[in-house]
């Protein structure tokens, strides 16, 4: 079993760029979980368990054949697969691929067919912060036959979701959206 310093780390991974996040920002986040942390302990109402994930930048990739979620993503629109009653799922990202449950029920997971879907559009969500933190908040909308989905979520997971589904270098989608007609 290789150690964990020895298993790439999935900033690595990932064929999108990844940029660094700056000081000031890695210390306010620290501030803000110490911040939590304080308020768990003191209202005693969950453990500090319950505070959330850990980033994903951090997280080195599993020992194969694991395929543990490596951060999830939002779905949203109108696809065969989806859920009817839901307008969002909750997408499961795996080493071996994404993954939904629209039933709700245990054993009812569907495997997204990301060999389909085509990459139309990446946008930040806030446009004058476009920049490419692993947490970062970015959509990414893709033709799924004749449906448009939009994936939400940070630009890590998004660009974890392109390596899985092989989708372009988000330049290269841009460079493609300008040639069109």
């Amino acid at each position: 079993m290789p150690t964990t310093s020895a298993r790439p780390r999935v900033a690595d991974v990932v064929h999108w760029p990844v940029e660094r996040v700056p000081l000031y920002k890695r210390v306010g986040s620290y501030l803000g979980l110490a911040l939590n942390f304080a308020l768990v302990l003191v209202i005693q109402d969950s453990s500090p368990g319950d505070m959330g994930n850990w980033k994903l930048r951090d997280q080195r990739m599993p020992v194969p054949p694991e395929t543990r979620g490596l951060g999830s993503l939002e779905l949203e629109g109108t696809a065969a697969f989806m859920s009817r009653l839901r307008p969002k799922e909750l997408v499961d990202l795996r080493t071996d691929g994404a993954w939904i449950n629209p039933m709700g029920l245990d054993h009812s997971e569907f495997a997204l067919p990301l060999h389909r879907f085509e990459l139309v559009k990446l946008t930040p969500v806030r446009p004058r912060r476009g920049r490419r933190y692993p947490s970062a908040r970015w959509r990414a909308r893709v033709l799924f036959d004749d449906a448009m989905l939009d994936f939400a979520g940070g630009w890590l997971e998004l660009a974890w979701l392109a390596y899985l589904a092989g989708w372009p270098l988000p330049g290269e989608v841009a460079a493609a959206q300008a040639s069109q007609p």
